[in-house]
């Protein structure tokens, strides 16, 4: 028992020095971050809190204030590759004055050898074109042979109608002319109703006379055997008229199927020409659509500049040559970097200018430059202000002055001061 409760001390002193170095470390650390944060308030607010100055203590400490930048060119620029070269000839070094379209360097432009393909495929292009060009006249050709022909047909269709009407007419006209009602015909029907109604007279007048005694046996059947032949005529006579009518009838039904036939295939026929119109349309359509894309293919094509193997990269303005970063074998690339010119007519200065200060300046306000160690100073003039601070709160003043005697000025320091209205 007494061992373990020895052991259990034991452990508890052991560990006591752990949890004291635990809680010390990490006041320390709280201590630092609140000393940090503190400090930094401080600090922001320090810069915030800006002198309170009047204008004539600005003035005053403005005149007497020196700025310091270096003095940079007012103007620079690149020249840049158009397309994909090689640097044959370089004509100019670094710090040769040049003039505007002087020659700089000379490349050998490697599009210049897709010129042989361009001219194939324009040549095939063309070729293309004139194929085209025969199958929209055919097409063109076919769409106007069929709407001739649609036009010569319609008044076709119109014409074997009145061409069948007129035929039935005629038929029907010999058939009428074939039963007319001739007296010496003996199937008339006007005649053998005639006949029949004497034949009956007759036999009713020789019964009458029979029967009185005034004639013999064979008169009565004499008048009997008259009055049947003259019904059977009438009968067969109106059988003839009848058949006559049907046979008419069955004509005009007969000719309306043919018409009607030949009006329906003279439609089919229509319906046909003109789903063939409609295609050869639609062929023109398309081989004029073609033809129109081909043709600005080729005009792309013609508008493609092709340049010249050789070219020659010439100055732009005049200036000085600043930068050479190629060499003469270099293989160049769209946008590669030829050369760097500048003009060292008119030079400029950047100098910082705190807060409390930047308000007496303004555009087109004069001030002095002195570069270098010399005692020279010249002229200038504020040509920009920044109006947005740096990290420090002060404010980017460019000023601009003439170089009018061509010094190599670039680079070095020079002290700027600000004159007072």
């Amino acid at each position: 028992m007494t061992k373990v409760v020895h052991d259990s001390f034991s452990a508890n002193t052991l560990s006591s020095p752990n949890k004291e170095i635990g809680w010390r470390e990490f006041f320390l650390l709280l201590i630092y971050a609140v000393g940090l944060t503190t400090a930094i308030y401080v600090l922001r607010q320090h810069l915030k809190q800006l002198p309170s100055l009047s204008d004539s203590q600005q003035i005053s400490m403005l005149a007497t204030t020196e700025f310091t930048g270096t003095v940079a060119p007012s103007k620079e620029f690149k020249m840049a590759a158009t397309n994909p070269a090689i640097v044959r000839n370089i004509f100019v070094k670094i710090g040769d004055r040049i003039q505007p379209n002087q020659p700089l360097l000379a490349l050998e432009n490697l599009t210049a050898k897709d010129i042989d393909s361009v001219k194939q495929q324009h040549l095939a292009v063309q070729q293309e074109i004139e194929s085209v060009k025969q199958q929209q006249e055919l097409a063109k050709q076919q769409v106007e042979g069929l709407e001739q022909k649609i036009e010569n047909f319609l008044p076709t269709i119109s014409l074997n109608q009145q061409l069948d009407a007129a035929e039935l007419r005629v038929s029907i006209s010999q058939l009428r002319s074939q039963n007319v009602p001739l007296r010496q015909r003996q199937d008339s029907i006007q005649r053998s109703e005639a006949v029949y109604k004497q034949a009956m007279a007759q036999n009713n007048r020789v019964q009458k006379l029979y029967r009185e005694g005034a004639v013999s046996k064979a008169q009565i059947e004499q008048a009997q055997t008259d009055f049947q032949v003259a019904k059977a005529d009438l009968a067969s006579a109106k059988a003839a008229a009848a058949a006559a009518n049907n046979l008419e009838q069955e004509q005009i039904k007969q000719w309306q199927v043919q018409h009607q036939l030949k009006i329906t295939a003279q439609q089919q026929q229509l319906t046909e020409m003109r789903g063939q119109l409609e295609i050869a349309r639609l062929q023109y359509k398309q081989v004029t659509r073609k033809l129109e894309k081909l043709r600005q293919q080729a005009s792309k094509l013609l508008d493609k500049q092709i340049p010249d193997n050789k070219q020659i990269i010439r100055a732009t303005d005049a200036g000085v040559i600043v930068n050479l970063p190629v060499a003469t074998g270099d293989q160049i690339f769209t946008g590669t970097n030829l050369a760097g010119l500048a003009k060292l007519g008119d030079l400029k200065v950047q100098v910082p200018v705190s807060a409390s200060l930047i308000n007496t300046l303004y555009i087109g306000q004069r001030a002095v430059v002195q570069v270098g160690m010399g005692t020279q100073k010249v002229e200038a003039t504020v040509v920009t202000i920044n109006p947005l601070p740096a990290q420090n709160l002060t404010y980017t003043v460019e000023v601009q002055f003439t170089n009018s005697v061509n010094a190599l000025l670039v680079g070095q320091s020079a002290k700027v001061h600000f004159l007072s209205k």
